[in-house]
Formats: C-alpha cells, sequence, structure tokens
C-alpha cells in the first residue's frame, strides 16, 4: 500500500458501527464472586455425587483397536 493512501486511511474517522462495538464492549456491572463449593441450583444429592466421582480411579487408557502399534507385530 502506498504511503499516501495508507496515511488517508489512517486519518479518516471510524464507522459509527464500530465505535459502538468498541463502546459496548466494556461492562459496568459488578463482578460477583461465589464459592465454587456453593451452587444453588445443584440437587440435594449433588455433593455426594462429587464425593463419589472424586473416589473414583480414573478409566484406563484403552487403544485404538486398528493400531499397528501391538506386540504381535513383525
Amino acid at each position: 500500500m502506498s504511503a499516501p493512501r495508507f496515511i488517508q486511511r489512517v486519518m479518516r474517522p471510524a464507522p459509527s458501527y464500530t465505535l459502538k462495538a468498541i463502546n459496548r464492549s466494556f461492562g459496568t456491572s459488578a463482578l460477583r464472586f461465589k464459592d465454587p463449593d456453593v451452587n444453588d441450583r445443584a440437587p440435594s444429592t449433588a455433593q455426594g455425587h462429587r464425593d463419589a466421582q472424586t473416589k473414583k480411579t480414573p478409566n484406563p487408557v484403552v487403544p485404538n483397536t486398528t493400531s499397528t502399534m501391538t506386540n504381535d507385530f513383525p
């Protein structure tokens, strides 16, 4: 791009729709920090379920059945 065209493009005002998007991108609402253990929408059995899931062992890795990395491959 030539220098005069670049300068002209930089100097022209931005369209109004981009200014609205820039102005609206920052909110004025307050941040709310909640206790991560408290969930108002969770059912009464949620904490017991979470405890049971964390006590379980992770699933073993199941390799793809079409893998060429097998012991019997010559």
